[in-house]
Parts: structure tokens; sequence; C-alpha cells
């Protein structure tokens, strides 16, 4: 079988213990999702990780936002539009 998809026995034998590994942010997770969730899909990595500080939880701000990237959880951006003030314009204001 490893010949036919031509792979080394050791790179086989690695990633099938790397997928019966336990997860250790398995709780951190779990506590991160119900956050996102009650907080109506509004919260970024910085809020959440101060609501998993108030609970107890000691992991700093690059691991939250890491992890709920790898979850797929993410803020969509709102794009501003900015208004360019041409000089004429901005002198009006000024004098007004």
């Amino acid at each position: 079988m490893l010949t036919y998809f031509g792979i080394p026995r050791s790179t086989f034998y690695e990633r099938l213990k790397a997928s019966q590994r336990i997860d250790k942010y398995r709780q951190v997770k779990q506590e991160i999702a119900k956050q996102f969730i009650r907080s109506k899909e509004t919260y970024g990595y910085r809020r959440i990780w101060y609501c998993l500080m108030k609970q107890g939880f000691t992991y700093c701000q690059e691991t939250v936002r890491r992890l709920m990237t790898s979850m797929g959880i993410f803020i969509p951006l709102l794009k501003v539009a900015y208004s360019i003030l041409t000089p004429p314009l901005f002198a009006s204001l000024l004098v007004g």
C-alpha cells in the first residue's frame, strides 16, 4: 500500500501517530466557540481572550488568535468609504 501511494513507511507512521494524538487545546476551543456564539459573533480574539482570562484560562492572545483562525472563526471587516476633500472645499470648512 505504501508503494502505491508513494510515501515512506516512516511518514505513514508519523502521520498515524499525529492523528491519534489528543488535542491539548480541546477545552479552550470549546470555550472560545461558546463565547463567540454568546457574543452574537461580534467578539474578536482580544475580547474573547479577556473573557477566557476572567474564567481562569492562561493563554496568550496569539494562541487565542491562532486557535480562532484554525477553527474558522473570524469577524468580517467592514470597509469604510472615505471621501477626499478638495482644497477649495477644505478651505471653506476652515473659514465657515
